[in-house]
């Protein structure tokens, strides 16, 4: 038999109480049941996981829509400056290497083209190193070949070109199997003094020339007169002879047409 409910405090005397609010006894409150598999509000996962959507160029973006023009234009400067043009190219493809990077860097794989970037930069890199040591190269020969003497250093049997400037103080000496200008025959010393004025080149000359013609048969096997070369000779300029004293005639074996030599004229006797 149930518990009898005791008398409710708000009821009138005579009325039956109401039963009280609430679930029935015996009963309670059940939640709802969830929602069947497959229906229903479903969370949306979060952007890069499977299912869900991709950040550009996460795996599963869409791929690059064009090439980065930068790129082609650093990779076709870089061949140029191995092929044919040197310096500048290479260093054009460099900066524009670098600059197609980063605008490819900065597209999220919207714009393809880095693997020609890195080509072109390493291209130009090449063209760079290869033409300074070419270059280089070149210029340490010609140093090396180019033997400048002064006046007062040429000796007998030296070839050398002379420089065409009308006031000769150097010449580039040459092997004497090359072709060269000159070759010096003899060496005439004028017997001025330390402290004596510069007689002039017509005086200078006219002292030489009996003495660089003997030294000139001497050496060639012919008197200059019966000698298919030419006798001339290099004498002190004014300065020279005022402030280094130098008194050197250098007697020299020449082509009267101007021509080049190719071989040494010791004992051609021609």
């Amino acid at each position: 038999m149930p518990d009898a409910q005791p008398p409710s405090p708000w009821a009138r005397p005579g009325e039956t109480p109401l039963p009280p609010a609430g679930p029935a006894p015996g009963t309670g409150w059940q939640p709802s049941p969830p929602p069947p598999p497959g229906t229903g509000w479903q969370p949306a996962p979060p952007p890069g996981w499977p299912g869900g959507p991709q950040p550009p160029g996460w795996p599963g973006a869409p791929g690059p829509t064009g090439t980065e023009g930068l790129a082609i234009a650093s990779f076709v400067l870089g061949l140029v400056s191995i092929v044919l043009c040197p310096i500048v190219p290479a260093i054009v493809g460099l900066i524009l290497a670098s600059q197609a990077r980063s605008k490819i860097d900065a597209s999220y794989g919207r714009l393809g083209g880095r693997s020609l970037a890195t080509a072109g930069k390493v291209l130009s890199i090449i063209g760079l190193v290869m033409w300074v040591l070419i270059i280089g190269g070149i210029t340490t020969a010609a140093i090396l070949t180019n033997d400048e003497k002064s006046l007062t250093a040429i000796d007998v049997g030296d070839c050398f070109n002379v420089p065409r400037t009308g006031r000769v103080v150097r010449v580039n000496g040459q092997p004497c199997d090359d072709d060269h200008d000159a070759e010096a025959v003899g060496i005439v010393v004028h017997p001025a003094g330390i402290n004596e004025p510069y007689p002039g080149a017509k005086s200078l000359n006219d002292y030489a020339a009996p003495r660089c013609a003997a030294q000139f048969a001497a050496y060639v096997g012919r008197e200059p007169t019966s000698s298919r070369f030419g006798l001339t000779t290099l004498t002190p300029l004014d300065n020279t002879w005022t402030r280094r004293h130098v008194r050197r005639i250098v007697c020299l074996a020449v082509d009267p047409e101007g021509a080049k030599l190719n071989s040494s004229v010791q004992n051609a006797n021609q």
